[in-house]
């Protein structure tokens, strides 16, 4: 069984393209997790709020520390 960051389509993708990726899409894992597409845009655009993250890792799998990493690079580069 491969780890997500083992899997090579997710190869070089931040965090939240994987979390999309994974998904199926923005407007999948808008629907799954109960947000809009506009709102998993600028999650993606902006980063994950804290309140999101874990909702995101467990849907998605994607380790919830890059989540977060992701997230304060994104703020941190505004």
């Amino acid at each position: 069984m491969h780890t997500i960051d083992q899997i090579p389509a997710l190869q070089g993708l931040d965090p939240m393209q994987k979390a999309i990726r994974i998904s199926g899409g923005i407007k999948s894992l808008a629907e799954s997790i109960g947000k809009s597409p506009a709102t998993i845009y600028h999650w993606q655009n902006r980063g994950v709020p804290l309140t999101a993250v874990k909702l995101v890792a467990e849907f998605t799998g994607v380790a919830e520390v890059d989540l977060l990493q992701f997230s304060l690079s994104k703020t941190q580069h505004k």
